[in-house]
């Protein structure tokens, strides 16, 4: 049922840079009958990789429209579809859009408390890599939103563990 997606989505592409508004109109269309898909077949464990493939699509729509058409507010949007979708960047792409693009600091400090308390409450990985850029995400977040509740910026070290995970 998935199958079609793909054709569609490459024809798709090629509207980004002639008609940005209707594609970012039909990608949502096809997200929606993909949501519809994994909502139908919610009890089978490959739909997990369905539901990471639609939040990937809603991230990378969010980028475009704050990023290539200058439309922080659509992005917004996106982001939150994509955190609703499963992808924990969407979160971020909120956090980052209020903070840079809106200048709205309150709601980019709401989003990044709340990112910080979700990351606190998850169950840690089971693989090094994942632990270790899970512990690495709570280290920024702490540090995030420090900055954004005192102005002052991280003056401390940047240790082995934070180039593991920024690798």
């Amino acid at each position: 049922k998935r199958a079609p997606f793909g054709a569609r989505r490459n024809d798709l592409q090629r509207l980004r840079d002639t008609d940005p508004e209707r594609y970012l109109a039909s990608m949502n269309g096809e997200l929606r009958g993909l949501e519809a898909i994994a909502a139908e077949y919610a009890d089978v464990p490959a739909v997990e990789g369905l539901r990471s493939q639609i939040g990937d699509e809603y991230l990378g729509m969010g980028h475009f429209a704050r990023l290539k058409m200058r439309k922080p507010e659509r992005a917004l949007e996106l982001y939150a579809l994509a955190g609703r979708s499963g992808s924990p960047l969407g979160a971020l792409g909120v956090a980052d859009t209020c903070q840079f693009d809106l200048n709205d600091k309150a709601r980019a400090l709401a989003e990044f408390r709340r990112m910080r308390e979700a990351a606190r409450q998850a169950k840690a990985p089971a693989g090094r890599t994942d632990a270790s850029l899970a512990e690495w995400a709570k280290r920024w977040l702490d540090q995030q939103v420090r900055f954004l509740e005192t102005g002052r910026p991280f003056t401390g070290t940047v240790g082995r563990d934070d180039l593991e995970a920024a690798g």
